[in-house]
């Protein structure tokens, strides 16, 4: 049987609690439920062994809570490939380990983690309130560090976190010192970021399996003003963007390079005469009118309906079938667009352009 190291009360008051309030913050931004329960368990068993009423559980159990925490995670998450799991997974290992402090080294081990957690409450929000928040934490952690190497006739919890707020202190000025002075470098390793990502709506590029979670963005694009009868809601297919580049990991429009080497053009703006993959476009029916009102997008693409035509100045028909204008759009536009809904694009792909466009 392996000895079990007391942990002094004043040290494992203050190491409950900031243990507690680390997990806070995560717990309201992503934690499952199930750990919820699972750090709760893990504080009552703490309490209960420092009072000698309950013992430390033995290794066979410690294995299962091990696996059941990995597993649990995985179900909640649904994914490892994001940051929220690999947080999970983390809280799982400080949480186990409180119930294993069989010595001075263990505790310290959940000391540390518990200003690891701390920091990453900061990959997920850099608010000013959340700034306060950890410095809170952080003293609670430091005082239970405090009360973990004081003797016993210092052992008061009021003297600790004085001492702690002492040290704090004392080390605010190197700490602006250092971030006035040290170079401002980019971080060594690279997490995706939960609130950049994962909302509907436009980008420049795309590369499936970066989020996890995908939200509605409520953001204007644009409004529309039909000339006579709506068509049905399954003809609506609005174009701004084509990613025919793919470079193993993202998608991306076409380079100007790419169609420009083989002799195309890239735009025929308005005025221009058509240009010969333009006149091999095959259009059938009735055109449809309509006007758009765009919002601000600092980009050059219009949105429109498919096969679409304009004869707003500064506009242009691209080599991938859209509209662009000369500028980027910096303020609520207007222009007037035709497009024809029944239609055929190049019966026959030039070589080039077959191999482009299936190179997946």
């Amino acid at each position: 049987m392996i000895p079990a190291y007391q942990i002094p009360r004043n040290s494992l008051g203050w190491l409950l609690l900031g243990y507690s309030l680390s997990l806070i913050p995560h717990m309201l931004l992503h934690l499952p439920l199930g750990l919820w329960a699972a750090a709760a368990i893990a504080l009552l068993w703490r309490v209960q062994v420092f009072r000698g009423v309950w013992s430390f559980p033995p290794s066979y159990v410690r294995y299962i809570l091990v696996m059941m925490g990995a597993i649990g995670v995985y179900l909640g998450y649904q994914s490892w490939r994001s940051l929220e799991p690999m947080l999970a997974l983390l809280i799982t290992a400080q949480t186990l380990k409180l119930l294993e402090t069989h010595s001075k080294r263990d505790v310290l081990v959940v000391v540390y983690l518990q200003f690891v957690v701390t920091g990453t409450l900061y990959l997920l929000d850099q608010s000013m309130i959340l700034a306060a928040y950890g410095v809170l934490v952080l003293l609670v952690t430091v005082t239970a560090l405090l009360g973990l190497n004081q003797s016993t006739e210092h052992q008061w919890p009021l003297r600790s976190l004085r001492m702690s707020g002492k040290l704090i202190l004392q080390a605010i000025p190197l700490a602006l010192i250092l971030f006035l002075v040290m170079p401002r470098v980019g971080a060594l390793w690279s997490v995706p970021n939960p609130n950049a990502a994962a909302k509907t709506g436009v980008s420049d590029s795309m590369s499936p399996g970066d989020f996890t979670k995908l939200g509605r963005s409520a953001e204007l694009a644009f409004r529309v003003a039909f000339e006579d009868e709506i068509p049905a809601a399954d003809r609506l297919y609005w174009r701004g963007m084509v990613f025919s580049h793919f470079d193993g990991r993202s998608w991306k429009q076409a380079q100007v390079t790419d169609y420009t080497r083989h002799g195309d053009s890239v735009v025929r703006w308005n005025g221009q005469a058509k240009a010969p993959w333009q006149q091999q476009v095959i259009t059938r029916g009735e055109p449809v009118n309509y006007q758009i009102t765009m919002e601000p997008t600092q980009q050059i693409y219009l949105f429109t309906l498919p096969m679409a035509a304009s004869e707003t100045m500064d506009t242009g028909f691209t080599r991938d079938y859209r509209l662009v204008k000369n500028s980027p759009i910096t303020s609520r536009s207007q222009y007037q667009v035709t497009s024809y809904l029944d239609y055929v694009i190049e019966p026959q792909l030039v070589d080039w352009r077959w191999l482009y466009e299936t190179q997946l």
